[in-house]
């Protein structure tokens, strides 16, 4: 057992069974009683825990939609059938009016693709944001997410985009989809940075 010396204060070793005996202090010659010491451990109030870095202000990291890139396809399939059929249209061709509508669809599509959904993300939440007039949101926290992949199908591919899928501990299916974004993975890296600082890996 450990005993400190009341003169000195060293700390000196010895066999427990001196417990309550007089001893000599090696450093100061001084007789003491052998007393073992006793270390107080203060355990933490269950309402109190050190620094997290939940007490770290929130920041913005990164906001963004759907590349326009991927979906410049369909804004060229679109705008080549209009520009083809408006000229005949002087013809009075009732027929070319589908055409017309099919363009205008492609054109449509890309648009409300592009610009109804919307990603923001900060140190602590991930946001996505899908419509225009009824917009619906889906929020997780940072710390809550397990899962963090990225699909790419042929186009994504050579367009250089990719879908970001993100899964939390609450659900079993993918919480948030990110579609057809550009530096896919360097959103995905960064997610992992903050999930890793919020829950303590790293």
């Amino acid at each position: 057992m450990k005993v400190t010396c009341s003169n000195c204060k060293a700390t000196l070793e010895c066999d427990s069974s001196l417990s309550g005996q007089l001893i000599t202090c090696p450093e100061c010659q001084t007789e003491i009683k052998a007393t073992p010491q006793v270390v107080v451990v203060k355990e933490a109030s269950p309402h109190q825990s050190p620094a997290t870095p939940d007490d770290t202000p929130e920041t913005f990291v990164s906001e963004g939609r759907p590349s326009l890139l991927f979906y410049s396809p369909a804004i060229i399939i679109g705008v080549l059938i209009i520009a083809f059929t408006l000229p005949a249209l002087n013809q009075d061709v009732p027929e070319l009016f589908l055409p017309i509508i099919v363009g205008i669809a492609f054109l449509l599509y890309a648009f409300y693709s592009k610009f109804s959904i919307y990603y923001h993300l900060t140190t602590k939440n991930l946001s996505l944001f899908v419509g225009f007039i009824a917009k619906s949101e889906t929020q997780v926290r940072v710390r809550d997410i397990r899962a963090i992949f990225v699909k790419r199908n042929p186009l994504d591919v050579l367009l250089g985009t990719g879908t970001l899928v993100v899964g939390t501990s609450a659900t079993s299916g993918p919480e948030i989809t990110i579609p057809h974004i550009r530096n896919v993975s360097y959103i995905k890296d960064v997610l992992n940075e903050l999930r890793d600082k919020e829950t303590g890996d790293i």
